[in-house]
């Protein structure tokens, strides 16, 4: 399909997840430990003074600690600003950026918000959310940022694409003089 039918047709796009509601029978106030704050990228500051529970168990919920499910939502509306760059092919990564930058909240933002209301937990939001770690990757010559289906980097235009050696065919770095296996000069 050509990225010009898809922004100029689409209204927006909505991803749903359910995640599970803490039973409030038998719910309890905790405090998340670090390295679970860590996971959601919170910090200690962003959950002080919020009321966050945990699941326990009971007769109420089955003793699984959950009762009921809930959705959570991403939503990206087709600003001005997104139709524009979806025709210009622009990477997945760049497309969240902008639509974070124009108000849109992502899975786990709309799950953390259920944790700090005390509709679930740090971990069922955890469970059924994903965020893709962020990997940087740079040019090995200017260390500019870049993406990764770059073939070649468009500020110094260093070639991206791994060369092999003609003597003992093992990659090669772009910018070596001389492959170190053999040292022969690629």
């Amino acid at each position: 399909i050509d990225p010009y039918l898809i922004s100029e047709t689409i209204i927006g796009i909505i991803a749903q997840r359910l995640v599970r509601r803490v039973c409030e029978k038998c719910r309890t106030l905790c405090h998340p430990p670090k390295d679970l704050l860590d996971m959601l990228g919170l910090k200690e500051k962003d959950v002080s003074g919020k009321k966050i529970y945990k699941s326990v168990g009971c007769n109420m919920c089955n003793n699984t600690g959950y009762k009921g499910r809930i959705a959570i939502f991403e939503i990206i509306k087709m600003e001005p600003e997104i139709r524009g760059q979806i025709s210009s092919k622009i990477s997945e990564k760049a497309l969240i950026d902008i639509g974070k930058m124009t108000g849109m909240k992502t899975l786990r933002e709309s799950g953390i918000e259920k944790v700090f209301d005390g509709i679930t937990t740090p971990e069922e939001v955890l469970r059924v959310t994903y965020e893709e770690k962020e990997t940087v990757f740079s040019c090995p010559r200017c260390a500019r940022a870049l993406e990764q289906s770059f073939s070649i980097c468009p500020y110094c235009q260093q070639n991206l694409i791994p060369k092999k050696c003609h003597q003992c065919a093992k990659m090669l770095n772009p910018i070596w003089q001389i492959c170190p296996y053999c040292r022969i000069t690629p």
